[in-house]
């Protein structure tokens, strides 16, 4: 079986991601693992987790569990992404294992805004985020 990803790992900051942020619906946003060609998720919720789903009562989770995020050292609840009204903003929740973006490592507790495209990592489990401008942005 052939893999064709639309080279989500050299992702040409203007084309790519304006390319795949046309097929995101307005308000939403994709999360994917890096190099792969569909996102594990695509939400308009106004804030989620990603982590690892291992609490019960716990829905607004973007469970990373079968993409390795164990074996990658992500943590339960690693951090938290928000929708603000320019875009969306990442917070570390304390991870064990850090977070980055872009490779900068993020300080726990604080906001980030997030650019389309932009590399995430979490301890080793490398994503990227895709979405269109907000409404009246």
């Amino acid at each position: 079986m052939k893999n064709v990803t639309l080279s989500l790992s050299g992702l040409d900051e203007s084309s790519e991601s304006d390319r795949l942020s046309s097929a995101i619906p307005s308000g939403s946003i994709a999360i994917y693992i890096l190099g792969e060609t569909k996102p594990i998720a695509v939400t308009a919720q106004g804030e989620f987790i990603l982590g690892r789903h291992v609490t019960e009562g716990i829905d607004n989770v973007i469970d990373l569990t079968s993409y390795g995020g164990l074996e990658k050292g992500v943590s339960r609840k690693h951090a938290i992404i928000r929708k603000i009204d320019i875009g969306y903003e990442i917070v570390d929740l304390y991870s064990t294992n850090g977070t980055w973006l872009s490779e900068k490592r993020l300080l726990s507790n604080k906001a980030y805004v997030l650019d389309s495209g932009i590399h995430i990592r979490l301890g080793q489990l490398l994503l990227v985020t895709i979405f269109g401008r907000m409404n009246g942005s």
